[in-house]
C-alpha cells in the first residue's frame, strides 16, 4: 500500500507543499473503503524520498483503538503508545516521563468499569481526586484529559456533590469524585488519564493497560510510573485498602487461580492460595479473612489441608485451598485482585493478576522463582507466572544467574493450523553452542505481547523412543513447548530469557507462516526465514546441499499485461535448473530505473524444486488463470511490494552473500548495470498486448551471453502454451502417405470409421459433409468424438462463418464435445490453423488441407495439391494428444464450447452423395518422427532440419515469406535456406500460383535472380502450373535429401510461425519420403498454357 503526498492524502496541500523547518504535516489515510491501509497488528512505514530511496523505515507490533503511537525511547524499538494524540504538533514526553504527583491534588482512585457506564454516581465511572497538601483547592476549570485527547472540565457537574466541601472546592486530606456522565468515558481495557490545573499543566498521570471487570476499582502501585491495578475492594471517598496496613509477618506468596479443569474441584485440584510468614513469629489466622469486591472468605483450618490448625510458623508456609466454595473464587478470565485482612479488620496484603494459564501458578512480580534477577528485587504491580508451581511450600529463593549463556535459538514453529508438525504446540527449539553443559532449566520466552513461558522437565518434547531433558550437553538442541496460538503465524517477536530474567537473544518475523518452522537468517539483524523442513531437535538443512547462483535463471518475464479480470498481470519466472533443491530465502530482487534508482526487495518465502520453475506475480490468482505451473504470488514470496516498470528497468537477482545470480535489462532501463551487455530488451513489435518474453525457447536452453540476444529466439502471449515435452520418437509400424487431390477423403472416411473409442480432430476450417456424418456416426456407436474449431474472423466469407458454425453445432447437437478456439478478446493466438486427428490413442493423421471440398474432394473431382498422412504408432498418437490437451482445456481463456445458440439463420446441412474410391497403400518399415507445434518449437526444428541438409531441399509451399514483421532481426528461415545454399545444398522450391502477387514473386526471384544468377548457388523456383486434377498448390511440405520428409498445416509466414497454433509431422523413412517425392516432381515439371512458371 502507498500513500503519496498528494491533495488526497496530505492534509492542506491544496495550500503547500512545503515543511518549513520544525514544522509538522499529517499524511491522511482518507481510506474510501470500509478499511484502511495500515495495519492494526504488526506492521511498517517506509517513508521515501521522490527517487525512490528509503529515507526512514518505522514498526510498530500491536495497537490500540484510538491511540496514536510515537518513536520509543529506546534505540531501534517498536514505536510505542503516545500518551496523547498531537496532530501537526510536538510530540509530548514518553509516557513514563510525565509529570506524576507533582501537585497537591492527585488521582487516587479509578473506577473504569462501572456497572452501568455513562450514569452519575455510584452506578457510573468514576475518579477520585485526593488533596495532600496543607490548603484548600478550587477546583474549578481543571481538567482530566485521556489518552484519545478528549477533555473532562471540572465543574459542579462533573465533581460529584459533597457537602462538607464547597461545590468545587477540595479541602486539606479531602477527596472528591470525578463523574463521567457526558460523551466522555473511560475506557474498560487501555487508557492514559491527565489530571491538569487551570493552566493545563499536567500535574499526575495514571494508565491501566487491562480490563480487571466490571465495578474493580484501580489503585496506584508502590512505584507511580507502574501501570494502576485492582485495589482488593472499592473505596470512593475514603483512604485505600491497604493505607492502614496490619502489622503481622504474613503476606501472599503464591496462588493458582486457573486449575487444570474445574475450579471447583477439592484439593489437591481446584484453587488455592499460599502465604508465607517471613517474620520469626508463629501467626495464627483464626478469624482473618480473604476480601475481594463483592466476596469474602473466613479462614478455618477446613481450608489448610496440609495441617490442622490454623497457625503459621516462622518461616513456613500454608496452603489455602478453596474447595469450591462459592463465597470466594479466583478470577482467570478477567483480571482479579484480592486482599487479606486480620482479625482487627486492617489490610495485612493485596495483590492482583491480569493474565493467568491453566495449571500454573502466580507469583510475586519480584519473586526469583518468577525468573526475575537482582535488576528486579524492587519490581511491583500484577504478579506473575511462576517458573513452576510449589504449593504449601516456600517459594524457592534463587541466587542470580552466572552459568553459561551460549544457548541459542535455532527453529519456531509459530503456527499451524491443521497440526501437520509434531510437536502440534508452538514450540522453541534451543541449542548449547558453549563448551560445557547447560541446564535450561528456568530459562524462558517471552513474547512481543508479554507472555512468558518457562522451560522445565514437563515442558520439554522428546520424539518417539527419546527421554525429555532439561540439561543440554554442549551442541546439544532441546524443544521447548508452549501453549497454541501463544505466537503468531502473521509476523511476531520473542525474546530468549535466562534465569534472571535478561534476554540473551531474540527471534523476529514478519513474513506469513502456516505450518512452516523458522530458522535465523545470514545475519544477526536479519528477519527470521522459512526452514526447508521442521526438524525439532536436529540440525537445520545446510545451504550447501541446496541450488546455487549458477542454478538458476530467468527464464520468462512479462513487464505488463492487463485482462479482464486483474490490470496487475506481470509476473517473473524464475527457474532451477540444477539438480538440488533451490532455497531463495534471503536473495534480493532488484529493479534499477536510472542510473542509480534501485528498489530492492527480499525474497523471505521461495523454494524451486529442482528442474522446475516459479512464475513470481503481483496477482498470482489471476495469473494462475491463464498460466500453467507453480505461480507464487509476490506478496507471499519478498517482504515489500515489488513491481516491474512499464517502462523499462534493469531487473536483477542476487543471492543471500549480494553476488550477481542473473541480470535482464528491458524497455529505456539502463543497459550498464552489471550483468548485461548490448541494448535493452524490446518489444519486437507495437501494439501486442500481454507479451512474454522467452530465454531461448522457453524450454530450458537457457543462453547466458548477458545479452539480448538471448531472448530473442521468441515470444509468446499470455495464456499461450509452453510446450516443453520431447517430440521425437523412433518406432516401426504402417505410414500411409497421403497425395492430394488423388487420395484424402476416402482414406479419412475410412479411417474415422474404425475408430472404436475416441476420436480428437482439430481443424481450421471444417465443410466437407460426408466426414461431419463420419464423425456423427462415430459419436452414435459410442466413440468419444472430440472438435476443436476455429472461431472465424470479421474478413472471412459469410458462407464460410455459416458452414463452420453450421457443421460445429450438427456435431454438437449428435453429442459431439465441439469447442471453439479463438471466441474471446484475449486470444494468445491469431487462429487455429491446425490440420490433425487422433483415433484410439494409437493412430495419427495430419494435413496440409482443411476438411473441406477443395483439399479433400470427392475420389475423381479436382482439387488442391495437398499433403496428409496417416501413421499407426502409439507412442507418436499420445505425443499429439499431450498437445491437443491444451486447446481442450476450457479453463483456458482462448477455448470455449460451442453452443446451440451459435447455429447460423437458415442453414441447412447440405446433401451427402455415397463416396466410392481406393485408398492409399501403407508402408511398413522403421521411422523415426518428430512433431512440430507453432509456435513453441516450430522455428526451431524447421531450421534444424534445413540445416541437416547435406545434399537437397525440396519445398513445396502455398507461400513464403522472405520479411520477418512479428519477430526480431532477419526471418531464420530464409537465413537457414541461404545458409543451406551456401553448402552447396540443391534447393528447389515449388510455389502456388493461385494468388500470385509481390510478395511470392519477390520468393520467386530470390531463388532465381539473386541466389542463382547473382550469387551462383544452386537454387530455382517455379510457380507451379495446374491442371484438370491439380487445381492450386495449397500444400506447406519439404523434403530433405530423399529422407526426410514434413507434412503440415504450417504455412511459412512469420505470422504462422509465431502466431498460430500449426502442427507438423517430420518423418524420417526414406521409403515415405520417396512416394512425396515422385509427386513432388510431378508438380515441378508440369506446364500449362497461362502460369509463367
Amino acid at each position: 500500500n502507498v500513500l503519496p503526498f498528494n491533495a488526497s492524502h496530505l492534509v492542506n496541500a491544496s495550500q503547500s507543499m512545503l515543511i518549513t523547518p520544525g514544522q509538522h504535516r499529517v499524511v491522511a489515510v482518507n481510506a474510501s473503503s470500509g478499511y484502511g491501509v495500515l495495519n492494526n497488528g504488526v506492521e511498517s512505514l517506509t517513508l521515501k524520498w521522490p527517487n525512490g530511496s528509503r529515507s526512514q523505515e518505522i514498526s510498530w507490533s500491536s495497537t490500540i483503538q484510538g491511540f496514536s503511537l510515537m518513536v520509543a525511547t529506546q534505540p531501534s524499538a517498536p514505536w510505542t503508545h503516545a500518551p496523547y494524540p498531537t496532530p501537526e504538533g510536538m510530540n509530548p514526553l514518553p509516557l513514563e516521563l510525565m509529570p506524576r504527583q507533582v501537585g497537591d491534588v492527585q488521582m487516587t482512585e479509578i473506577l473504569s468499569n462501572a456497572t452501568n457506564d455513562g450514569e452519575a454516581f455510584p452506578d457510573g465511572e468514576w475518579i477520585e481526586l485526593h488533596n495532600t497538601g496543607s490548603g484548600s483547592i478550587d477546583l474549578m476549570g481543571w481538567s482530566i484529559m485521556d489518552g484519545m485527547g478528549n477533555l473532562t472540565y471540572l465543574d459542579p457537574g462533573t465533581l460529584v456533590f459533597n457537602a462538607t466541601q464547597g461545590s468545587t472546592v477540595i479541602d486539606p486530606d479531602g477527596r472528591r469524585l470525578v463523574q463521567f456522565t457526558s460523551y466522555t468515558e473511560l475506557w474498560d481495557n487501555h487508557n492514559h488519564l491527565f489530571l491538569r490545573d487551570m493552566t493545563e499543566q499536567v500535574v499526575d498521570t495514571a494508565d491501566y493497560t487491562t480490563d480487571y471487570g466490571e465495578d474493580m476499582a484501580l489503585i496506584r502501585g508502590s512505584n507511580p510510573a507502574d501501570s494502576w491495578t485492582p485495589a482488593a475492594w472499592k473505596t470512593p471517598g475514603q483512604p485505600e485498602p491497604g493505607s492502614m496496613p496490619s502489622s503481622t509477618t504474613i503476606r501472599f506468596s503464591e496462588i493458582l487461580p486457573d486449575a487444570v479443569g474445574s475450579d471447583s474441584q477439592v484439593w489437591p485440584n481446584g484453587e488455592w492460595i499460599e502465604f508465607y510468614n517471613y517474620g520469626t513469629s508463629d501467626v495464627d489466622l483464626a478469624g482473618w479473612k480473604l476480601q475481594a469486591a463483592s466476596r469474602s472468605l473466613n479462614l478455618h483450618e477446613a481450608n489448610m489441608p496440609l495441617q490442622d490448625n490454623t497457625i503459621v510458623r516462622a518461616g513456613h508456609a500454608v496452603l489455602v485451598a478453596l474447595n469450591g466454595t462459592s463465597s470466594f473464587y479466583l478470577k482467570h478470565t478477567s483480571s482479579d485482585s484480592i486482599g487479606l485482612v486480620d482479625a482487627a479488620g486492617s489490610a495485612v496484603d493485596t495483590i492482583a493478576w491480569s493474565a493467568t494459564v491453566e495449571g500454573e501458578s502466580l507469583v510475586a512480580p519480584n519473586s526469583t522463582h518468577g525468573g526475575v534477577g537482582p535488576n528486579g528485587s524492587t519490581a511491583t504491580g500484577n504478579w506473575i507466572l511462576s517458573a513452576w508451581a510449589t504449593p504449601g511450600e516456600v517459594n524457592p529463593v534463587w541466587p542470580a544467574y552466572t552459568d553459561s549463556t551460549e544457548l541459542a535459538i535455532t527453529e519456531v514453529l509459530p503456527y499451524c493450523n491443521d497440526d501437520s508438525i509434531e510437536p502440534t504446540e508452538d514450540w522453541v527449539e534451543v541449542h548449547n553452542q558453549g563448551t560445557t553443559p547447560l541446564n535450561i532449566s528456568r530459562w524462558s520466552v517471552l513474547t512481543a505481547d508479554g507472555d512468558r513461558r518457562f522451560m522445565r522437565l514437563d515442558s520439554m518434547w522428546a520424539d518417539e523412543g527419546q527421554t525429555a531433558k532439561v540439561v543440554l550437553q554442549p551442541d546439544e538442541r532441546a524443544v521447548f513447548i508452549m501453549d497454541e496460538y501463544i505466537l503468531t503465524g502473521l509476523g511476531d517477536a520473542f525474546e530468549l530469557l535466562h534465569p534472571d530474567g535478561d534476554a540473551v537473544t531474540s527471534a523476529a518475523w514478519v513474513v506469513v507462516t502456516d505450518c512452516q518452522t523458522l530458522m535465523p537468517g545470514d545475519h544477526s539483524s536479519d528477519d527470521w526465514q522459512h526452514t526447508l523442513w521442521p526438524t525439532p531437535g536436529l540440525p537445520e538443512p545446510q545451504p550447501s546441499s541446496f541450488a546455487t547462483k549458477e542454478d538458476i535463471r530467468f527464464t520468462r518475464f512479462m513487464p505488463s499485461g492487463s485482462t479482464d479480470i486483474s490490470n496487475d498481470m506481470e509476473f517473473i519466472e524464475v527457474a532451477n535448473q540444477g539438480d538440488k533443491l533451490a532455497v531463495l530465502n534471503g536473495w534480493t530482487l532488484r529493479t534499477t530505473t536510472g542510473a542509480t534508482s534501485m528498489y530492492n526487495a527480499t525474497i523471505t518465502n521461495l523454494m524451486i524444486q529442482p528442474g522446475t520453475s516459479t512464475l513470481l506475480a503481483n496477482d498470482a490468482d489471476a495469473v494462475g488463470v491463464y498460466e500453467d505451473g507453480n505461480v507464487v504470488d509476490v506478496d507471499g514470496a519478498l517482504d515489500r511490494n515489488f513491481y516491474f516498470p512499464n517502462s523499462g528497468a534493469a531487473l536483477q537477482l542476487f543471492d543471500a552473500s549480494g553476488a550477481e545470480v542473473d541480470t535482464l535489462v528491458y524497455g529505456n532501463g539502463p543497459v550498464s548495470v552489471s550483468g548485461w551487455s548490448g541494448i535493452a530488451l524490446a518489444e519486437p513489435l507495437s501494439n501486442l498486448d500481454n507479451l512474454i518474453y522467452l530465454r531461448g525457447s522457453g524450454c530450458g536452453d537457457t543462453p547466458d551471453t548477458n545479452t539480448v540476444v538471448d531472448w530473442h529466439e521468441q515470444w509468446s502471449r499470455l495464456g499461450g502454451s509452453t510446450f516443453c515435452f520431447d517430440t521425437t520418437t523412433s518406432s516401426s509400424g504402417t505410414i500411409t502417405p497421403l497425395i492430394g487431390p488423388e487420395h484424402g477423403l476416402a482414406d479419412l472416411l475410412a479411417w474415422i470409421d474404425g475408430a472404436t473409442t475416441s476420436l480428437h480432430v482439430h481443424m481450421y476450417l471444417l465443410q466437407e459433409v460426408h466426414l461431419v456424418e463420419a464423425m456423427v456416426n462415430a459419436q452414435n456407436r459410442g466413440v468419444d468424438v472430440n472438435v476443436v474449431l476455429d472461431y472465424g474472423d470479421s474478413w472471412w466469407q459469410q458462407f464460410d462463418l455459416d458452414t463452420q458454425r453450421g457443421m460445429a453445432t450438427t456435431l454438437l447437437n449428435a453429442g459431439v464435445d465441439v469447442k471453439w478456439f479463438g471466441d474471446t478478446g484475449e486470444n494468445p493466438y491469431a487462429y487455429i490453423h491446425s490440420k490433425v486427428a487422433v483415433r484410439d490413442n494409437e493412430s495419427v493423421w495430419i494435413g496440409s488441407g482443411n476438411w473441406k471440398s477443395s483439399s479433400h474432394p470427392e475420389p475423381g473431382n479436382p482439387g488442391n495439391r495437398d499433403w496428409g498422412v496417416l501413421v499407426e504408432d502409439e507412442g507418436l498418437a499420445t505425443m499429439v494428444l499431450n498437445h491437443l490437451a491444451f486447446d481442450e482445456n476450457e479453463a483456458k481463456g482462448h477455448v470455449t464450447p460451442v453452443q446451440a445458440s451459435d447455429a447460423p439463420t437458415g442453414w441447412t446441412m447440405p446433401e451427402s452423395t455415397a463416396i466410392v474410391g481406393q485408398t492409399a497403400t501403407g508402408i511398413e518399415g522403421d521411422f523415426e518422427a518428430t512433431l512440430l507445434v507453432c509456435p513453441d518449437n516450430c522455428i526451431d526444428e524447421l531450421v534444424k532440419v534445413l540445416d541437416s541438409a547435406d545434399t537437397e531441399i525440396l519445398l513445396s509451399l502455398q507461400y513464403l515469406d522472405m520479411d520477418w514483421s512479428w519477430g526480431w532481426g532477419d526471418n531464420p528461415i530464409v537465413e537457414a535456406l541461404e545458409n543451406a545454399a551456401q553448402r552447396d545444398v540443391r534447393l528447389r522450391l515449388i510455389i502456388n500460383g493461385a494468388y500470385l502477387d509481390e510478395d511470392i514473386q519477390s520468393a520467386v526471384d530470390r531463388f532465381n535472380e539473386e541466389w542463382n544468377f547473382t550469387m551462383g548457388y544452386d537454387t530455382s523456383a517455379v510457380v507451379m502450373s495446374s491442371d484438370d486434377e491439380v487445381t492450386k498448390l495449397h500444400n506447406k511440405g519439404i523434403i530433405v535429401d530423399g529422407e526426410h520428409v514434413l507434412v503440415s498445416s504450417i504455412n511459412w509466414g512469420d505470422s504462422a510461425l509465431v502466431r498460430n497454433r500449426e502442427m507438423g509431422l517430420l518423418l524420417s523413412s526414406p521409403s515415405v519420403a520417396q512416394v512425396y517425392a515422385d509427386s513432388w516432381y510431378e508438380d515441378w515439371n508440369r506446364v500449362d498454357n497461362t502460369t509463367d512458371t
